[in-house]
């Protein structure tokens, strides 16, 4: 199970919340380093509302909750 850290940007309802993840890539010709962000939808239930945004958070996978929620709060 790999472990992601990133900042909480929206929170949906009182089990879901919205977190974006930064990465720094450097470009294969030209050796310039740029940022890549990713927003992935979390299962926060077991956080009982002790989240808010901007807080950096730790997250990994689990199995699928919906369609596209597939990651849960540590």
């Amino acid at each position: 199970m790999k472990k992601y850290n990133g900042t909480i940007v929206k929170l949906i309802d009182q089990r879901t919340c919205k977190v974006q993840t930064l990465h720094r890539k450097k470009h294969p010709l030209y050796n310039k380093f740029y940022s890549v962000t990713k927003k992935y939808l979390v299962d926060c239930s077991n956080a009982n509302n002790e989240i808010k945004i901007g807080d950096n958070v730790q997250f990994t996978d689990c199995q699928p909750i919906s369609k596209r929620k597939k990651w849960k709060l540590i």
